[in-house]
C-alpha cells in the first residue's frame, strides 16, 4: 500500500520556528515598553519658562496680599494665582464701590449748607461729584446745581429764585453768584435786585436843578440836587 499523503494545512510548525516567533513577540513588547517610558519621562520635564512664571506669579500674589488690610486679605484667601486674586478683589470692591457711590450721591442730594461757609459747602459737593465721575458714574452738572440750591436756607431765597429763573447756570457761574451774594451786605439780601456794579452811561440836566442818571437798561435812579 502506498503511504497516505499529508495535508499541508495540518502541518504543525517545526520546533525550530517557535523560538523565532517568541523572540519577535518579545522584541515588540520591549519596544512598546521603551516608548511608554520615554513618553512618561518627557511628560515629567517642566518647561523652564513655566517655572519662571510660577515664581513671578507667587511674588506678585505676595505683593498684593502685603498691600491689603487684614480684613480684606481674609476675604480673598484661597486663590491659586495672582489673576484669581485680582478677580476676587475686583468682585469685592465692585460691590463696595456700588454701595459707596449710592452713599455719595445721597450726600450730594440731602446735605444742607447750614452754618458751613459757602465756599466750603461748594467745595464739598464738587468733591463728591468728582468722586462719582472717577468711579465712572458722573453726576450731571445741572443736577449738581439743583442740589446745591436745594440745600440753602431761606436767607438765600432771593438769589435762589434768580438762579432758577435762568435758562441755564454752569457750575462756575453758580459759584460766582453765590459767593458774591454771601459777601454782599446783609441788607441787600432782602432786595430782589442783585447788588452788582453798573456804569453810568449818560447824565441829563432837568428842571428845578434835578439830575437824571441814565444807567443801564435795567434801572434808572433819580438823583436830587440840593
Amino acid at each position: 500500500m502506498s503511504a497516505e499523503p499529508q495535508n499541508p494545512k495540518n502541518t504543525t510548525p517545526s520546533q525550530s520556528s517557535a523560538p523565532a516567533a517568541a523572540s519577535t513577540l518579545l522584541s515588540a513588547n520591549s519596544s512598546s515598553t521603551v516608548m511608554k517610558s520615554i513618553d512618561s519621562v518627557e511628560s515629567q520635564i517642566v518647561n523652564p519658562a513655566y517655572e519662571n512664571w510660577i515664581i513671578n506669579d507667587q511674588l506678585l500674589m505676595g505683593w498684593l496680599y502685603s498691600s491689603m488690610t487684614e480684613t480684606i486679605a481674609t476675604e480673598v484667601m484661597g486663590v491659586a494665582s495672582a489673576a484669581g486674586l485680582w478677580q476676587a478683589l475686583e468682585q469685592l470692591y465692585g460691590a463696595h464701590s456700588k454701595s459707596k457711590m449710592d452713599e455719595t450721591r445721597t450726600l450730594i442730594q440731602v446735605t444742607r449748607k447750614g452754618s458751613t461757609p459757602m465756599i466750603e459747602n461748594l467745595r464739598q459737593k464738587k468733591n463728591w461729584a468728582d468722586l462719582l465721575a472717577l468711579a465712572g458714574e458722573p453726576h450731571p452738572e445741572s443736577q449738581l446745581v439743583t442740589n446745591v440750591l436745594s440745600g440753602l436756607d431761606v436767607n438765600y431765597l432771593t438769589i435762589v429764585l434768580q438762579i432758577e429763573a435762568r435758562s441755564k447756570t454752569s457750575w462756575r457761574e453758580l459759584q460766582e453768584l453765590l459767593l458774591s451774594f454771601e459777601r454782599a451786605p446783609t441788607t441787600t439780601h432782602n432786595s430782589t435786585v442783585v447788588d452788582t456794579p453798573v456804569e453810568v452811561e449818560e447824565f441829563e440836566v432837568v428842571a428845578e436843578g434835578g439830575l437824571v442818571a441814565e444807567l443801564t437798561t435795567q434801572t434808572r435812579f433819580l438823583l436830587a440836587l440840593e
